[in-house]
């Protein structure tokens, strides 16, 4: 019943009947099946900390067959974990970088937009118009990058109040290619 209930996408009858069968049957292969269950539920949840918990407990069982999935599911949930926490070092990046240009816009003048972003923004509200056609994943993902291309796009003067010259211009697209790279690597995340 746990893993039909967890197969439906009800993770929480599911934990209760993976608890329930660990409460009626201490010891037995089925507790140590139901282990698997909870560490599948909190992976689902992207809980890979507890879910990894469970499945290290699953590798000390009894049942050589609850150990060989536990250990594949503890190496899938670490895998899991480590792009999680990827995912986490790149919004702050993305963060920071999209502060860095925020701090540097208080000093320039925003009128007139610079010509990089005439051209851009149109082009951007575009996407995010025919992104409204698609799945809400991929929607997601599409407005999460025009959100971050339209700060890149407008920020480009604070650099140059700041300095002109080469090394300021080469900063500003360096420093915008990684936030876009980063806030496309979160959106693919957050869309999987």
């Amino acid at each position: 019943m746990g893993s039909a209930t967890l197969a439906a996408g009800d993770r929480e009858s599911a934990r209760r009947w993976f608890r329930r069968v660990g409460r009626e049957s201490p010891g037995s292969v089925w507790e140590e099946r139901s282990w698997l269950g909870l560490g599948d539920a909190a992976a689902q949840e992207r809980s890979y900390g507890e879910a990894r918990a469970w499945y290290v407990r699953a590798q000390a069982g009894t049942d050589p067959a609850v150990r060989e999935l536990g250990h594949i599911s503890d190496g899938r949930a670490r895998t899991l974990q480590r792009l999680q926490r990827m995912a986490w070092a790149a919004g702050a990046v993305a963060l920071a970088i999209a502060a860095f240009f925020a701090l540097g816009g208080r000093r320039a003048r925003w009128i007139p937009l610079p010509a990089e972003t005439r051209i851009v923004l149109p082009v951007l509200a575009v996407l995010a118009l025919l992104s409204t056609r698609v799945d809400p994943a991929p929607r997601a993902a599409v407005l999460t990058l025009c959100a971050e291309a339209r700060v890149v796009a407008a920020e480009r003067r604070p650099l140059r109040a700041l300095g002109a010259g080469r090394a300021a211009r080469l900063t500003h697209a360096l420093l915008g290619l990684l936030a876009l790279a980063c806030v496309a690597y979160v959106a693919v995340y957050r869309a999987t």
